[in-house]
């Protein structure tokens, strides 16, 4: 018996979640043949196949292929629409981001920050966002540009921006064809900086993406928050020189 689940119905799930993660026709193969991210999907099977209420997860995604995190992340997703509660243990600021509505920081095992990402990044002060362009903006013309884009801007870039961060809030990579603003962190001023660059810059560029990236974001708010709470007498992060 396993959790009061159905004793009819335990075949057709163990053939449902085999077939989900693609380990059907392994079913009759001995578990000491498998890869490693075929025991790890075979682990994730064990821990829902009682469809349980709550579910925890430590490292769900480790040892699988791209195409295999990317099929985990989108049953953890559809586990969450059902309703169900899950816990997911992870080094992963990808993989966490991208599956889980609020995120716990733990340091030391204690937690130094619990929220959404979106509300944990306001304690860096300053947020990102990038924007890819179709083409290379000139040379000659760069500095007016962002001397204009600046200007214009003003109301929803960082006021406080640290300049060990950057010197401006707003930067231009030619080599990704990029351009990064650092703005205040609030949504609205996201939605105001994409409609004035669409409508009051389309003469100088043309922009392909526009995102806040959120990974780089969780992993400086982490680096931070670490840094903050690390306790005295312990080991540094690397590169941690202050």
């Amino acid at each position: 018996k396993i959790q009061r689940y159905p004793k009819e119905k335990i075949e057709n799930r163990i053939d449902e979640l085999l077939e989900l993660f693609k380990l059907s026709e392994w079913k009759h193969e001995k578990v000491r043949k498998y890869s490693k991210g075929m025991v790890q999907k075979l682990g994730i099977i064990q821990a829902i196949l009682h469809d349980p209420e709550i579910i925890i997860l430590d490292e769900p995604q480790t040892g699988l292929d791209p195409l295999a995190r990317i099929e985990i992340r989108k049953y953890i997703r559809k586990l969450s629409a059902l309703g169900k509660t899950i816990f997911v243990a992870s080094h992963m600021l990808y993989e966490i981001s991208e599956v889980c509505d609020k995120i716990a920081l733990i340091n030391y095992g204690k937690i130094i920050g619990f929220d959404t990402v979106e509300n944990l990044s306001l304690a860096l002060g300053t947020s990102e966002i990038n924007c890819v362009l179709l083409n290379p903006l000139p040379a000659e013309k760069l500095a007016p540009l962002l001397t204009r884009m600046v200007d214009r801007l003003n109301p929803y870039l960082d006021q406080n921006l640290d300049p060990n961060t950057s010197e401006i809030p707003i930067r231009y990579n030619p080599e990704h064809q990029g351009l990064k603003f650092y703005f205040n962190g609030k949504n609205e001023s996201k939605g105001e900086i994409l409609k004035i660059l669409v409508k009051e810059f389309e003469s100088d560029f043309t922009i392909v993406s526009f995102i806040q990236p959120r990974t780089t974001q969780l992993e400086r708010v982490y680096s931070k928050m670490v840094k903050d709470n690390t306790p005295e007498g312990t080991i540094k992060l690397t590169g941690d020189d202050s």
